[in-house]
């Protein structure tokens, strides 16, 4: 049916939601699994019936989220209801919410637990897909599985209204979000080979053409609040401060806009002291807004705590967003959503495969092909091309070539996946070419990285980076764009990569790199005026043809990000710091999270005075790294330079140097930070992070001595090696 004010339900809190729901012919015998169809940004529910699932023995739901169409999204639909408990629920409460886990996820849930308490639906048998907006809700619905996200925060069991216990069987997000604050303002910190990629505290650059069509649409179909009328869905106050763009870091509105992004409406920052449920997620590798980044974030870290955990991954040039077609083909990718429902939900056929499914795009040289299937992403790229270039290339916050960026914006610049134009040096762009492949050519499949020295003079610098398929013909096609905010001040080498994408290069076509200072439509140009000088370039195109000796090699070891900002430790220890005289660790890994702790303590410490411990109520960072025996990063935690924590400024001084104090624990869980500096014999450094944020090593260490260093964005650093250990067990870590 069509949405009207007859086809409400109030859901927890009152709100009435406009919901569909198809059942099974009468001739089958309940109760039934069900299938929670949830619909995109701006859509609405489905009108038509799900005929083929109902067939198959599914229910399935179908309703407009809340803050949009007749779910208190249209004027009319928020008109006093006298047929509801709270005649003026839609004006109070009903706007969009931004796919918050406390909301719109838990509405989910519990309409759920509505048809379960009715006897209609197997209350261990749901299931969750949707595409985009509903791709995002699916995997947190994945993510918390068998939990409710209150008001507050807190994580309870998932119970029907009636205390019947609920439970995500297997979810299907398609071209979904894992981190909404780096798909919208994307800072480049995401590693595709690394397992952890939390966002940090580096502002990234705004995908200006994206977040403004969405807050548009969002106007023309949906409810939103009032400015200031709810901090924690105050979209109109959010839009508006990204669009004014720098300074973004020290700005407390931004950081309190990215915690309460990271913490409600991500599936990468959910709890995960349980697996989620067997998954299987697609994203285009087209997709400007959802790219495959999103789905490699969460895939990574969750197969590092649960090797075991069932998730499945696609990408292919096919639906998605722009420059990927929202009309695009899903043959394949529903293929797998069947598969995946009618085995847990029906033990019907058998589980997906584990691991990562394939295809090119088609376009300029490049033709579709695929599958192509690996178990993991690591192995679907056995062979690398690169191109190292030690000259020094600059360019600057001056726009490019306007007909190239018109080109590359995914929502105006055309109706395909495809863009092409005839093939040009960019004058303000650095600018990189590969040899000219031969004979078979060979495949890009994954993220291109960029490892450079980035030489920075002005302010808020930013890097715009386009990958280019050049023909013979003198046309280039847009394999892949990304954005980057560097690293001031830094002589480490720094890393970022371009989104993935699947693409043959074909025999006489070349690979062109280009790094400009910005990318407007799409990327918002930075404040600042700036130039960047690049050297010792190392561009890795991961490929999916074996070493063969020549042109394709064994893909080089990973390089991490070293020091410098905060959220980045670097692949080793750093020599040279500090040392104690005395030192204590203690690391907890429990269930749930929430008890999770490392307390660092260093005492009877190096001579330490108060301006080593730099500026950091304005400029100072500092990153606690923890490393095993091998050198190997096990775990680390960041106390950003400057901040409001909890109302108050977050650092302030002391006697003897500084106090960090976070009640909230973000980002990553530091909550009391002490720095006291001291003669030889006398300097002491303490720090204690606790709950969700922090993300413990796994347990046990075995590979002896641990050594802990305490990084500075100033340069110091502090350290210690514990080699007598007290306690080592799965939960808990204890040693001196």
């Amino acid at each position: 049916c069509s949405g009207t004010l007859l086809t409400r339900i109030e859901t927890f809190d009152g709100v009435p939601l406009d919901v569909n729901v198809t059942l099974p012919p009468a001739s089958m015998n309940g109760p039934f699994p069900l299938i929670v169809d949830i619909h995109g940004w701006g859509v609405g529910k489905s009108p038509q019936p799900f005929t083929d699932n109902a067939a198959a023995g599914y229910i399935t739901m179908s309703y407009s989220a809340r803050g949009f169409h007749f779910s208190c999204g249209l004027a009319a639909a928020r008109l006093p209801d006298l047929t509801i408990a709270d005649p003026n629920a839609c004006n109070d409460r009903g706007w969009i919410r931004l796919a918050d886990a406390r909301y719109e996820v838990r509405d989910t849930q519990y309409l759920a637990g509505l048809l379960a308490d009715a006897g209609l639906v197997i209350p261990s048998k749901v299931a969750a897909t949707g595409s985009s907006y509903g791709g995002g809700q699916s995997m947190m619905l994945a993510a918390l599985r068998n939990r409710v996200m209150m008001p507050d925060g807190s994580l309870v069991p998932w119970t029907s209204p009636n205390g019947t216990p609920m439970e995500i069987a297997a979810a299907a997000p398609l071209i979904p979000w894992s981190d909404l604050g780096y798909a919208l303002v994307p800072n480049g910190r995401t590693l595709d080979y690394r397992a952890l990629n939390p966002y940090g505290t580096v502002g990234g650059v705004e995908k200006t053409s994206w977040v403004t069509s969405l807050y548009t649409l969002g106007l023309a179909t949906g409810f939103f609040s009032a400015p200031g009328a709810d901090p924690d869905a105050d979209i109109t106050t959010w839009r508006n401060r990204l669009d004014a763009g720098e300074p973004y870091d020290t700005d407390p509105v931004l950081l309190d806009i990215l915690d309460e992004v990271t913490t409600h409406h991500s599936a990468y920052y959910i709890d995960d002291s349980i697996p989620p449920a067997p998954l299987f997620i697609y994203n285009a590798f087209t997709d400007d807004l959802f790219p495959a980044t999103e789905a490699l974030r969460f895939y990574n870290k969750t197969r590092a705590k649960y090797p075991s955990a069932e998730i499945s991954l696609m990408f292919a040039d096919a639906f998605g967003h722009p420059r990927a077609s929202l009309a695009g083909d899903m043959t394949n990718a529903n293929q797998r959503v069947n598969e995946l429902f009618a085995y847990h939900l029906k033990g019907v056929g058998a589980p997906l495969a584990d691991g990562v499914e394939t295809y090119t795009q088609a376009c300029g040289g490049s033709t579709a092909q695929g599958p192509y299937a690996a178990p993991d992403w690591e192995s679907i790229h056995p062979g690398e091309v690169r191109l190292q270039e030690a000259a020094g290339k600059s360019f600057g916050s001056a726009a490019g070539d306007p007909s190239n960026a018109q080109l590359t914006d995914p929502v105006s610049g055309g109706a395909l996946s495809c863009r092409t134009t005839l093939a040009s040096v960019d004058a303000a762009a650095a600018t990189y070419q590969l040899p000219a492949a031969t004979g078979a050519g060979y495949t890009l499949m994954g993220s291109p990285t960029v490892i450079a020295h980035l030489a920075i003079t002005g302010t808020f610098p930013e890097a715009a980076a386009r990958l280019w398929d050049v023909g013979p013909d003198s046309s280039q096609a847009l394999v892949s764009q990304g954005f980057y905010r560097p690293i001031e001040g830094s002589t480490d080498l720094q890393v970022f990569q371009l989104p993935a994408n699947g693409w043959k290069l074909v025999a006489g076509h070349v690979f062109k790199l280009e790094l400009l200072g910005q990318s407007a439509p799409f990327g918002r140009a930075s404040n600042g005026t700036f130039t960047i000088t690049v050297t010792d370039l190392d561009l890795r195109l991961p490929v999916v043809e074996v070493p063969d000796g020549g042109v394709v090699q064994p893909p080089e070891p990973p390089v991490v990000p070293g020091g410098g900002e905060t959220g980045t430790c670097g692949t080793a220890p750093l020599t040279g710091c500090r040392v104690a005289g005395a030192a204590r660790i203690l690391v907890k890994d429990k269930t749930p999270n929430t008890a999770d702790r490392l307390q660092w303590k260093w005492f009877k410490g190096a001579a330490t005075t108060v301006p080593d411990f730099g500026t950091p109520q304005t400029t100072t960072s500092y990153a606690l790294c923890v490393y095993d025996g091998s050198a190997n990063l096990l775990a680390s935690v960041n106390a950003p330079a400057g901040g409001i924590c909890h109302g108050k400024p977050c650092w302030r001084s002391t006697t003897k140097g500084f106090r960090y104090d976070d009640k909230d624990r973000t980002p990553d869980g530091v909550q009391r930070f002490d720095l006291k500096s001291g003669v030889a014999g006398k300097a002491q450094i303490q720090l204690k992070a606790q709950g969700i944020h922090f993300v413990p090593p796994t347990l046990p260490i075995s590979n002896l001595p641990v050594v802990v260093q305490l990084r500075s964005s100033a340069g110091q650093c502090w350290q210690s090696t514990h080699t007598s250990v007290l306690a080592d067990t799965t939960t808990q870590f204890k040693a001196k």
